[in-house]
């Protein structure tokens, strides 16, 4: 039995999705076979998962892209 949270889209095999942040690749979204995660959701703006149509832009992915915006940080306040 296999134990994981990798996403198949539209019968693709996970290696088939594109996860973008800011506008930069993430190679490999899922850590400790899915236990945890490259993202942190109190950063996140938003998000937008395209299941097809998308651009030829986004390379040889044929099934999904996800994409994935960060909110702006702050200079007002210190660590």
């Amino acid at each position: 039995e296999e134990f994981g949270s990798r996403l198949a889209v539209r019968g693709g095999s996970p290696d088939q999705n594109l996860t973008v942040m800011d506008g930069v690749e993430i190679h490999d979204p899922y850590r400790l076979y899915g236990l945890t995660s490259a993202f942190n959701p109190e950063t996140i703006q938003a998000f937008e998962l395209a299941t097809g149509g998308f651009s030829a832009k986004y390379g040889d992915r044929l099934s999904s892209l996800l994409s994935i915006e960060n909110r702006d940080g702050t200079r007002a306040e210190k660590f």
